[in-house]
């Protein structure tokens, strides 16, 4: 055992009679890192603006739980990835579609039962599991990392202080796809004194359910994509999909009060939204250990930009889907904006056709 696992498991038994049930907490994923005030499609919580790709989706109007699908683009030998390197998307500003990340996302709603709660531990793993039963294009690489400083507590515009007295990110399970395990945070909420200070850690934002609410953005899930597949045809797309699950691990998901609480201890966990955006239910006991969701809290598909039809190419049989698509501007939604636009305003245009043929010509060299 490393000294960050001693360290860990030391503070979480400092804390664990102190620990109460919580009404609910959501953790939960988004490919947005939600890092922008204004209009913008990095956004979830501020002004969403008018040609946002996310809002016709229609989840929670394309605030939380609208952003659980991350599609990448497979890696090709002509590096045609790369291209067009403003297109969406491109929430990571690397301009290489073959890499993306999901942000994992904490609102804590606050429990009746005690006061002065904070969040005292978080023990995650991640299961992505193959959707398809022949897989094509694939995911080559993941890592996943916890995040310790002010971007935790505002995403927007990062304060000082870090939320968690130790924190270690886990390591990767290898396996096609890879899982990860492992990760694991502490926060004991207490000054030299000792004096308990709540204001050290992740208190209750009541912001479950609440789509305005500034959720703690607690870590993220960084995805690169294999080498494009050339095996072509129905079902591709399907083959190309995989799903992930958050799952408690042995350090569990707990909250501490300033005293007395519920009994028994434990947190209430909804991993993630729904289809029509609200909490996933059942919730699941963060004293549980490998307590999981029980639906996908993310999706990720591989998909060659350009290809409306999901058969791993773009060819003429994609036009129809591409010229409807430019035709609704601002009415786009994710699929027709990540097929469509190549020029990077977040929509699909005619200023999008000369990217869309180069994307139609690419595709016939494979991979």
């Amino acid at each position: 055992m490393n000294k960050s696992s001693m360290f860990l498991g030391a503070a979480l038994l400092a804390v664990v009679t102190s620990v109460t049930v919580a009404q609910e907490s959501a953790i939960w994923m988004d490919a947005r890192p939600n890092n922008a005030a204004g209009n913008s499609v990095n956004n979830i919580t501020g002004s969403l603006g008018a040609v946002n790709p996310y809002i016709p989706d229609n989840v929670n109007g394309g605030r939380k739980g609208a952003g659980q699908i991350l599609r990448l683009e497979p890696v090709h030998a002509d590096s045609s990835h790369t291209a067009n390197p403003t297109a969406f998307p491109n929430h990571d500003g690397d301009g290489d579609r073959s890499t993306g990340d999901l942000w994992v996302y904490v609102d804590m709603n606050d429990d009746a039962a005690g006061t002065g709660d904070v969040l005292a531990s978080l023990g995650l793993d991640l299961d992505l599991t193959a959707s398809g039963t022949l897989v094509r294009n694939t995911i080559s690489a993941i890592s996943f990392e916890l995040f310790n400083d002010g971007s935790v507590f505002n995403s927007v515009t990062p304060t000082g202080g870090t939320p968690w007295n130790n924190k270690i990110n886990g390591s990767l399970v290898a396996g096609s796809p890879p899982d990860w395990a492992g990760a694991k945070a502490v926060r004991v909420p207490v000054d030299p004194g000792p004096v308990y200070n709540a204001s050290l850690g992740l208190q209750p934002n009541n912001g479950v359910g609440a789509n305005t609410t500034l959720p703690y953005r607690v870590g993220k899930l960084r995805v690169t994509s294999g080498t494009r597949n050339c095996s072509f045809g129905a079902p591709f797309n399907a083959n190309s999909t995989f799903t992930v699950k958050m799952k408690v691990n042995n350090l569990l998901v707990a909250r501490v009060f300033n005293g007395a609480g519920d009994v028994p201890p434990q947190e209430n966990i909804s991993f993630g939204y729904d289809s029509l955006g609200a909490v996933e239910l059942p919730t699941v006991s963060g004293s549980m250990n490998g307590a999981t969701s029980a639906l996908p809290d993310a999706t990720i598909e591989i998909r060659m930009k350009g290809d409306f039809t999901g058969d791993g190419r773009v060819t003429g049989g994609d036009n129809g889907a591409y010229a409807n698509a430019a035709n609704v501007d601002a009415s786009d939604n994710l699929l027709q904006t990540f097929c469509g636009d190549f020029t990077g305003d977040n929509r699909v245009t005619g200023g999008d056709t000369g990217g869309y043929n180069a994307a139609t010509t690419a595709s016939v060299s494979c991979p």
